[in-house]
C-alpha cells in the first residue's frame, strides 16, 4: 500500500523527519520543486501527520506504543523552493560539491529548515538547508515501515551477532572508560 503523507510546514523547527542517520541520493531540483531519496529514514509524527495515515499504520503504531517509525525507502517532495543551500563533503573544505539558489519569493523573516545525512553517491556527509512557501510531502510503501525492535531483522543480524556485537561494544566502552579514568 502506498502512503502519501503531507508533512508540517509552517514551523521550519518542527520538521517531523529525522534524516541523521539516513542516506540519500543527491536531491533533484526542478524549478521550485526538490526530490530526495532517502533510505532509513525515522519520522516522529506530530498529530497532523498521525490523522493522516492509514488504519493499519496506526495499529502497528499502537501495538509499538510509539509514534515513531523508520522507513527503509522514502521519497520526499519540497514544494514552492525559495532557496536552497546544498553542500555535500561539507566536512572536506577540499573535493566539497556546493549548490545554492535563492528565488525571488524568499522571506528574510522566515527560517529554514536543515537537513544533515549521508549521500551515496559522491560518498559523503550532506547538509541541506531550504526555506519552502509550499508543501513537503513523503511517499512510502507501508512494507517499508519497521520498529527499532525490529531492526535486528531489518539489518539480518541472527540473535547471535547481536549478543556478540553488543558484548563487544560494552568491553569496548569499559576499555575506553578505564583509560579516560586513568585505570588502565
Amino acid at each position: 500500500m502506498k502512503i502519501k503523507l503531507r508533512l508540517q510546514s509552517e514551523d521550519p523547527d518542527e520538521f517531523e523527519l529525522d534524516l541523521m542517520e539516513c542516506f540519500s541520493s543527491v536531491p533533484v531540483i526542478i524549478g521550485d520543486k526538490m526530490f530526495l531519496r532517502t533510505y532509513t529514514t525515522v519520522l516522529d509524527t506530530l498529530d497532523s501527520t498521525y490523522n493522516q495515515l492509514p488504519e493499519t499504520l496506526k495499529k502497528m503504531l499502537d501495538q509499538h506504543q510509539t509514534r515513531s517509525f523508520y522507513l527503509k525507502s522514502s521519497l520526499l517532495t519540497i514544494t514552492g523552493l525559495t532557496a536552497y543551500s546544498i553542500d555535500i563533503g561539507f566536512n572536506k573544505s577540499k573535493d566539497a560539491f556546493r549548490a545554492a539558489k535563492i528565488f525571488d519569493a524568499f522571506n528574510k523573516e522566515r527560517g529554514y529548515t536543515m537537513i544533515l545525512c549521508n549521500c551515496f553517491f559522491p560518498s559523503g556527509s550532506m547538509v541541506i538547508y531550504f526555506q519552502a512557501l509550499g508543501d513537503i510531502f513523503l511517499e512510502f510503501d507501508l512494507e517499508d515501515v519497521f520498529f527499532l525492535k525490529d531492526s535486528k531483522d531489518f539489518y539480518k543480524i541472527s540473535d547471535l551477532e547481536y549478543k556478540e556485537r553488543d558484548k563487544i561494544n560494552n568491553q569496548d566502552y569499559n576499555e575506553i572508560t578505564a583509560i579516560i579514568r586513568g585505570k588502565k
